[in-house]
């Protein structure tokens, strides 16, 4: 239930449409790169808005290989 509440926070729009700016602090296994990240990347590229995912070098090939995996499926 918190990581929905968390996609539907991080997805919410202002009156322009654009959407809105917002940090959320989670805990090592909360989902940050296996869920939310996918699910947002996925989401937030409308055909206006490109996703664009930006990871340090030394987590780039993890984040790369569960990115595949997720969007694959």
């Amino acid at each position: 239930q918190n990581q929905l509440d968390n996609i539907d926070s991080l997805l919410e729009t202002g009156d322009d449409n654009r959407f809105n700016s917002k940090v959320i602090q989670l805990i090592m296994g909360g989902g940050k790169s296996k869920v939310l990240l996918p699910i947002l990347a996925l989401k937030r590229a409308t055909g206006e808005n490109l996703s664009i995912i930006e990871v340090p070098q030394s987590l780039y090939k993890t984040n790369l290989n569960d990115l595949n995996t997720v969007s694959l499926r």
